[in-house]
């Protein structure tokens, strides 16, 4: 089975009630940055990057829970307040979720992708290294990587969870081992190759060592013949 899902990444959006001086807000607000019509508002914890137009519309970005981004959404709105914004935190609700998984093997994306309807999966390797698989039911777009990686954006939880289960059983006759494990494999012949041949080397040299100990030997008891020999 698939490995477990880590939610990454929160988008959600709220509103403050009431227009923005988007100017005031950049020449008073502190790690706030105004450029072209909007502000952006960095917040370190939890960390998070709010978006804010002058309408009173509020995007957040970077959260990892729900519960992270209604307190980055709270912080924003005490912000404005302080600023002197009559604010009032309304409409809350999270828009989508980045989630990741990973697979516990490396996917055949070609082989994948050729075999699914041309309305659900998308390939082009030239510009993007992975799959795009779109599901209506639950909503939700993949991302599937050759790696067995795969990052899934959906409004909900519960939508990356439905879509993982949905798309193992289609990438699963895809399958191929992971570039980490084969190259480990061949790293343990290696080693086992050389322990071979180091093994084989020192019997060979330990009866090398034998034959010429005895040559050797004889070669001690010429010359070490009786002096009278010697002319």
């Amino acid at each position: 089975m698939a490995g477990d899902i880590s939610i990454k990444n929160l988008m959600s959006t709220f509103s403050v009630c009431c227009p923005l001086d988007l100017k005031k807000i950049g020449m008073e607000g502190i790690n706030v940055e105004h450029k072209n019509g909007i502000v952006h508002k960095r917040f370190r914890n939890p960390k998070a990057t709010c978006t804010i137009y002058s309408s009173g519309k509020v995007s957040i970005m970077g959260n990892n829970s729900e519960e992270d981004a209604k307190k980055t959404a709270r912080q924003c709105a005490r912000m404005l307040q302080k600023l002197g914004f009559r604010v009032r935190l309304n409409n809350f609700k999270v828009v989508n979720m980045l989630g990741t998984c990973t697979m516990p093997f490396g996917i055949k994306l070609a082989q994948f992708a050729k075999k699914q309807p041309r309305d659900k999966a998308d390939y082009e390797p030239e510009l993007h290294p992975a799959v795009t698989y779109r599901l209506k039911s639950p909503r939700a777009t993949l991302k599937i990587f050759s790696t067995g990686s795969i990052t899934v954006i959906a409004p909900c939880v519960e939508n990356i969870s439905q879509a993982i289960k949905q798309i193992y059983p289609l990438v699963e006759p895809h399958s191929t081992k992971l570039q980490e494990d084969v190259i480990a494999k061949k790293k343990m012949k290696k080693v086992k190759k050389q322990t071979r041949r180091k093994l084989e080397d020192s019997e060979n040299t330990g009866g090398g060592k034998g034959s010429r100990g005895g040559t050797s030997s004889r070669k001690d008891n010429k010359s070490r013949a009786p002096l009278g020999v010697i002319n």
